[in-house]
């Protein structure tokens, strides 16, 4: 193993075509693990300052330390954790492990099946493609699935859930309360989303304008079970029996037409009204906005 250190100045640190230990003390450093050939697993570990650590190919260790900083893992099944300070992480191709810790970090698993936790602070992220865990952590965090069928749990805090395009399942305990689910995609195709421990009068449900709303405003109703919901005239349709939500295009016509079916379900089939949804005209600043 090669040892690649730093100094108390800005460095561009690049390691060898084999196992890098590169470190890069005080100073906004550059930490490379190396390219081409180098398939071996390095670690880097930014220390202070803001700093940019990039694992490339292999599996990688990327710890940023203290300070603003920048992970990429590329490559590989890598380990990022981002330490003090609002940092971004990006874990590139292979099963990845990114941890925030504390400051607002902004971290994204990218491709395959990657598990992110937030850590403390208000944190965005993104799961990228792939069967992801996202863990928010403390704070009121941003949490949204994309691609793949992923497990998103909010932790402390008012969170803000996005399904992806697929079948995600989201999971708001672990001491947090004030959790909103965000539906962007309506059609039927990109499966069922699935939504644990919603409380009324704390959790919401965001709706997006995917969903052709009028003026802004939801176009909801409520119906006794699914077989009312399949002739009901809104757009979004509630199953209080079931609790199952449905995307309606075609009014009270037969079915739920070509582009409709169904996008989620509410555990327990909580008993819903029209202030537990939430469009994308009512959202300020990027969160949804709580009681």
């Amino acid at each position: 193993m090669a040892f690649i250190p730093g100094t108390p100045n800005d460095d561009n640190l690049i390691g060898t075509e084999f196992t890098d230990l590169i470190q890069g003390n005080d100073g906004n450093d550059t930490l490379d693990g190396g390219t081409g050939g180098d398939f071996d697993n390095d670690f880097l570990y930014g220390e202070q300052g803001d700093d940019l650590l990039r694992g490339n190919n292999g599996s990688d260790y990327l710890d940023g330390g203290d300070g603003l900083d920048g992970l990429s893992g590329g490559t590989g099944i890598d380990t990022l954790v981002c330490g003090a300070g609002q940092d971004g992480a990006q874990g590139g191709d292979g099963n990845d492990f990114i941890y925030g810790g504390d400051g607002n970090d902004s971290l994204d698993g990218d491709n395959d099946n990657d598990y992110i936790d937030g850590g403390n602070n208000e944190d965005f992220i993104s799961g990228g493609d792939g069967i992801d865990t996202l863990i928010g952590g403390a704070g009121n965090d941003s949490l949204v699935g994309d691609f793949g069928n992923d497990s998103l749990f909010g932790g402390a805090g008012q969170d803000a859930f996005g399904l992806g395009q697929s079948a995600d399942v989201f999971n708001s305990t672990g001491g947090g309360s004030g959790k909103s689910l965000s539906v962007s995609s309506p059609p039927s195709t990109y499966g069922v989303d699935i939504l644990y421990d919603f409380t009324v009068g704390e959790d919401q449900i965001y709706l997006s304008a995917a969903f052709q709303l009028n003026n802004g405003r939801a176009d909801i109703t409520f119906a006794a079970n699914d077989v009312e919901a399949a002739t009901s005239s809104g757009r979004v349709v509630y199953s209080r029996s079931t609790g199952n939500l449905f995307f309606n295009p075609n009014g009270t016509e037969a079915g739920l037409g070509d582009r409709g079916g169904q996008v989620a379900i509410v555990i327990g089939a909580p008993n819903l009204s029209a202030s537990d949804f939430v469009t994308q005209a009512e959202v300020i600043g990027g969160f949804v906005p709580f009681r």
